[in-house]
This record gives structure tokens, C-alpha cells and sequence, in this order.
């Protein structure tokens, strides 16, 4: 990330409504935790967060065959990383 950069950097994902998308989140995590150089800890706390959104966002969003597909947005500035499902 740029260093003075006040806007944040946006991330957009859409999956579809099923739980076996949620890995491509995992590996995202994954991405986003090396790009800020954060802590193991902290990306498997991110990850796990993201991922229990995701899946309630599945389970209790639109269930169904023609449920909507999910969207997520990880807002990223250098002091905080916003994940909006």
C-alpha cells in the first residue's frame, strides 16, 4: 500500500450462494495478510471472520436455489481492515 494513501484500497468479491465457494475468501485472507505484512495470528482471525459471515451470509441471507449471490468488499487503509458482507 502506498504510504500516505488516506483513501482506502477496496477488495470486491461476489460468489455464489454456496458454502463450497467460501475457500476463495480463505486464500484472499491469505493474500491480503502477506500484502500487509500481518501477523499469522491476525490473519487466522480475519479468516475466521470472514469465513462465519460468509457462511451466515449463505445459510440465513437467501436460502435457497435462487438465492443471491454473496458480495464482499475488505476496505484496506493502513490502519484497519473493514469487511463488509
Amino acid at each position: 500500500m502506498a504510504s500516505g494513501n488516506s483513501v482506502p484500497e477496496t477488495i470486491r468479491i461476489t460468489i455464489p450462494s454456496r458454502l463450497d465457494f467460501l475457500g476463495i475468501l480463505n486464500h484472499t485472507n491469505t493474500e491480503l495478510g502477506e500484502y500487509l505484512r500481518l501477523e499469522e495470528e491476525v490473519v487466522d482471525a480475519l479468516a475466521i471472520s470472514v469465513i462465519e459471515a460468509g457462511t451466515n451470509a449463505i445459510q440465513h441471507g437467501s436460502p435457497g436455489p435462487d438465492a443471491a449471490p454473496v458480495d464482499f468488499h475488505f476496505e484496506i487503509s493502513p490502519t484497519k481492515v473493514d469487511v463488509h458482507v
